[in-house]
């Protein structure tokens, strides 16, 4: 009884750990394929061939503020260029084309505009 319990136990844990870990990768890319071409953490749900995304980054800078003289990062979105959607994959990931000169890594955020 101990064994099936625990089992059970484990086996709800690991779906709640494979469910959450997708929705953080969300609109992000997920994999380089070349300079211009790239999976993302977008499904045919969300975009459908032909959509623009735009890819951005987040720069960040430490400023220090405040009468204890502590440290606060201060943060903008900053867009990296335009892409398209050229295939969608499945309910979870597509494809798209960045503008020539637009330089992105894995992790680049993508937004449909």
């Amino acid at each position: 009884m101990r064994n099936a319990l625990l089992s059970s136990l484990i086996g709800v844990s690991v779906l709640v750990v494979a469910g959450c870990g997708h929705s953080l990768m969300r609109g992000s890319v997920v994999m380089k394929v070349d300079a211009q071409a790239a999976h993302v953490c977008l499904g045919n749900k969300e975009v459908k061939v032909g959509d623009k995304v735009g890819l951005y980054k987040n720069e960040c800078d430490a400023t220090t503020d405040g009468p204890r003289g502590g440290q606060r990062k201060s943060c903008r979105k900053v867009r990296l260029g335009i892409g398209t959607v050229s295939e969608t994959l499945n309910e979870h990931y597509s494809v798209i084309r960045v503008e020539p000169g637009v330089t992105f890594d894995e992790g680049t955020t993508v937004e449909k505009l």
